[in-house]
């Protein structure tokens, strides 16, 4: 069986290096770490419901931050 990597994949791995960026982006917005971590998991969580949307070649931190901002 051959594995193939899925755009859920992808988001899933650059989460993962982004995520320390995306919280203190997180904590911008919301002035308090409490609602930053909240955010920031709701954030992934959308990000990963949606990545069949997230176009392979196109940033996936500004995809992210805009994720936030529109929650």
């Amino acid at each position: 069986m051959i594995w193939r990597k899925t755009a859920r994949d992808d988001v899933r791995q650059g989460l993962r290096s982004l995520y320390p960026r995306l919280w203190r982006y997180c904590l911008v917005l919301t002035s308090a770490t409490d609602r930053a971590d909240d955010l920031a998991q709701a954030t992934c969580l959308r990000a990963l419901e949606n990545s069949d949307r997230f176009e392979k070649d196109s940033a996936l931190d500004r995809w992210t931050f805009r994720i936030a901002q529109r929650i």
